[in-house]
């Protein structure tokens, strides 16, 4: 008797991280993809459009709009596991965060960042789905900035990376501290493993380190910048940050060497998991 394949719909599949993750799970002989009408229930769901802040910028709509959508999505599917790609921007910035930020580090999202507060929130929702089911399971990825290092591949980089990179060089007198950025083709590595494996936790993906604050304003362009007192870089960076969403608009685990994962770039991401 052959044994049938696990079904899996994924959410997002045209965009940059989608692709990656279609074609990995097209290599996996354990899992079969379906299409939208294809069937009414599938074993697992992946959720790649909750955290894409491009994609919901695009479409001049919200992660709550979106959220709202997968669950229903659910609701229809009745999968027993869900993969959820979000953010580490759920943490918020915190001179009090611990480091390294683990799983355990409690969620608190900077309050004027919207996009990180109903990241947050559809969290908690899917958190209350999962309970709602005995034999339900939910990975909830926590990717750093998401940035691709294939030349030409600006739509492959988020806005979130861009904005990052153009804030550095501004501020007199301080240096500018280290970031962190996930290679995308780490972080869809990241979401078939937690698939497969269908991992019940947060999963943090992030590299092991950081890249100087040099390097981040060569990562920007390099061009020269004139530094400024803080209050001015506030305000330059909430323009450039709004300039960045403008153009979004307009543009249509285990850790690694353990559990059988490992990173494809260098200095790449790490995976941990915490329920």
């Amino acid at each position: 008797m052959t044994q049938q394949s696990t079904t899996v719909l994924v959410r997002g599949r045209d965009g940059a991280l989608g692709r990656r993750v279609i074609d990995l799970l097209a290599a996996d002989g354990s899992t079969r993809l379906v299409e939208d009408d294809e069937v009414d229930s599938v074993d697992i769901v992946i959720d790649l459009d909750v955290g894409d802040h491009d994609r919901i910028g695009a479409r001049s709509a919200s992660v709550t709009s979106f959220g709202e959508a997968l669950l229903a999505e659910l609701a229809h599917r009745a999968p027993a596991h869900l993969v959820l790609v979000s953010s580490a921007l759920v943490y918020g910035a915190h001179r009090s965060n611990p480091v390294p930020l683990t799983e355990a580090a409690i969620v608190r999202p900077e309050h004027e960042f919207v996009f990180a507060r109903q990241l947050a929130a559809v969290e908690l929702a899917i958190d209350d789905w999962r309970r709602d089911g005995s034999d339900r399971s939910v990975s909830v990825l926590r990717p750093a900035v998401v940035m691709s290092g294939a030349q030409g591949s600006s739509g492959e980089t988020s806005a979130l990376a861009r904005a990052l990179a153009a804030g550095y060089g501004r501020r007199l007198g301080r240096e500018d501290p280290g970031a962190q950025f996930v290679h995308i083709d780490d972080l869809a590595s990241a979401v078939v493993r937690c698939a497969i494996e269908r991992t019940d936790g947060v999963v943090n993906v992030a590299p092991d380190g950081w890249v100087p604050g040099d390097r981040v304003r060569a990562l920007g362009g390099g061009r020269l910048r004139l530094p400024l007192p803080e209050r001015a870089v506030e305000v330059i960076t909430s323009l450039t940050w709004r300039l960045q969403r403008a153009r979004s608009r307009r543009a249509s685990m285990p850790t690694p060497g353990r559990g059988g994962w490992s990173p494809m770039i260098a200095s790449a991401p790490s995976a941990g998991n915490q329920r």
